[in-house]
């Protein structure tokens, strides 16, 4: 999995989670992918399988590839946190593209 979106990423540059999902089998699942940054949970992509969550989080950590939301703070307080979605609510999907490349954490 991790092979397959470095190769997706170096030839596109980035991707939304969405995208990802339509074009590397086994990316969608039923596990979400959330940040949380300063008490506040909010949701990347909320149909992850197990194997992409892992994927994207040690890649992440690697900086191999990074995310890139709508808020920098958040994006800099990065946190991802793997969860089942049995039924639990989640607040509204923070638009994120993921890039390759290490990235900056400058605001």
């Amino acid at each position: 999995m991790k092979e397959a979106i470095l190769q997706f990423l170096q030839a596109n540059d980035d991707a939304t989670f969405g995208t990802l999902a339509k074009e590397i089998p086994g990316f969608d699942g039923d596990y979400a992918m959330y940040v949380r940054y300063q008490g506040e949970s909010r949701v990347l992509w909320p149909s992850l399988s197990p194997e992409a969550s892992e994927s994207i989080r040690a890649l992440v950590q690697a900086r191999r590839i990074h995310v890139v939301t709508d808020d920098t703070a958040v994006a800099r307080g990065l946190e991802f946190v793997p969860v089942e979605l049995a039924g639990s609510p989640f607040g509204a999907i923070l638009p994120a593209v993921v890039r390759f490349g290490p990235g900056s954490l400058e605001a």
